[in-house]
């Protein structure tokens, strides 16, 4: 069993959501949001399940890990 609890996606404010691994699979979620653009922090592990559906992703390969780079010395994402 995973130790991962699943909670979804969290309301910031209208449009604007926060979500985990749970939520990027949810395609009722995305259809009843009128989801179109998602930044996926977790390319690696995560795949962009929803390109069919017309929504656009901006994907970082990141991994969840406390030596995770994030921006390199030269402000770029690192990947």
């Amino acid at each position: 069993m995973n130790n991962e609890q699943m909670i979804g996606a969290i309301k910031i404010r209208d449009g604007l959501f926060i979500g985990d691994s749970f939520a990027a699979k949810d395609y009722d979620f995305v259809i009843a949001n009128k989801v179109t653009k998602i930044v996926n922090c977790s390319g690696r592990t995560i795949l962009n399940n929803f390109t069919r559906l017309g929504v656009e992703y901006l994907t970082f390969r990141w991994l969840d890990a406390e030596n995770q780079i994030i921006l390199d010395e030269n402000d770029d994402t690192a990947d």
